[in-house]
C-alpha cells in the first residue's frame, strides 16, 4: 500500500505543468533539483533544464565567462556552466618563503557577493601543501566577514589546526600533494552586495623550518 500511495504522488507529481515544475524547483537548492531528477523522467527533463539551473547562477555570470580562461561554449547548458563555476578561487597562491621566527602568517582573500549564486551556502577551504617534513604550523583562527554597501553585515570565527590528524575529516588530500582544509561557511541572500572576506591568521606559533604553498582559499556550495 505504501508503494502505491508513493507512486500516485509521483504521478501527480509528473501530471503538473512544466511551468509549475519549473518554478518549484527553481526556488529549491542544486542538490534538491539534482535528487529530483530520480523521481520520474518527467521531473528529470524539468530538472535538467536552463530555466531551472539560471535561478542558480550569479546574476553577473555573463561578466563571469568573458573572464574565463576557458571556451564558455563548451557549455552547452546551464547546469554544465554552473557546475564549472561552482568551484572559485579568491587567491592564486605563490610560494609563501619562512617566516622570521616572531612572526605569524595572515593569509585574506576577497571577492564581491554579486559573483556568487545567490540563497546558497558556500564552505572556504585553504588549499595548501608544506615543502618541509619537520616542524609544524600551529593552529590559525579563521574569520568570515561580509561587509554589506550600507554598513550592515556580520562576522564569524573558527580556529582550526592546520595539521589535524591524518584520519581526520577535516583535512583532505588532492592531487600533486596539494591538501584542503574548511575554514569556515557563510550564506548569500537574495541581491546581497558588498564583500565577502576570508581572513585565515596564524594563533599559535608554529615551528617553522621549511616554507608553505598556497594555492588558494577555495569557495563551493555546501552539499
Amino acid at each position: 500500500m505504501e508503494r502505491d500511495k508513493t507512486r500516485e504522488e509521483v504521478d501527480f507529481l509528473s501530471a503538473l505543468p512544466e511551468c509549475l515544475l519549473t518554478a518549484v524547483l527553481s526556488r529549491t537548492s542544486p542538490r534538491d533539483v539534482c535528487r529530483s531528477s530520480a523521481v520520474s523522467k518527467e521531473l528529470r527533463s524539468v530538472a535538467e533544464s536552463d530555466a531551472v539551473w539560471k535561478r542558480f547562477l550569479p546574476s553577473n555570470h555573463g561578466d563571469i565567462i568573458s573572464g574565463l580562461a576557458y571556451d564558455p561554449v563548451a557549455f552547452s547548458t546551464k547546469k554544465q556552466l554552473y557546475e564549472s563555476l561552482t568551484e572559485i578561487v579568491l587567491d592564486d597562491g605563490e610560494r609563501v618563503p619562512e617566516p622570521p621566527e616572531e612572526r605569524l602568517f595572515d593569509l585574506k582573500g576577497k571577492i564581491e557577493a554579486r559573483l556568487l549564486s545567490p540563497e546558497t551556502t558556500y564552505v572556504a577551504y585553504l588549499m595548501f601543501k608544506t615543502w618541509a617534513s619537520y616542524g609544524s604550523l600551529g593552529r590559525a583562527k579563521t574569520c568570515v566577514r561580509f561587509a554589506g554597501k550600507k554598513g550592515d553585515g556580520y562576522e564569524t570565527t573558527n580556529i582550526v589546526n592546520l595539521e589535524p590528524p591524518k584520519s581526520s575529516h577535516h583535512l583532505r588530500k588532492r592531487t600533486e600533494g596539494w591538501m584542503e582544509i574548511a575554514l569556515g561557511e557563510f550564506f548569500t541572500g537574495q541581491g546581497d552586495n558588498g564583500e565577502v572576506e576570508i581572513r585565515l591568521m596564524e594563533v599559535e606559533q608554529g615551528n617553522w623550518k621549511g616554507v608553505i604553498s598556497v594555492q588558494g582559499i577555495v569557495l563551493r556550495p555546501k552539499v
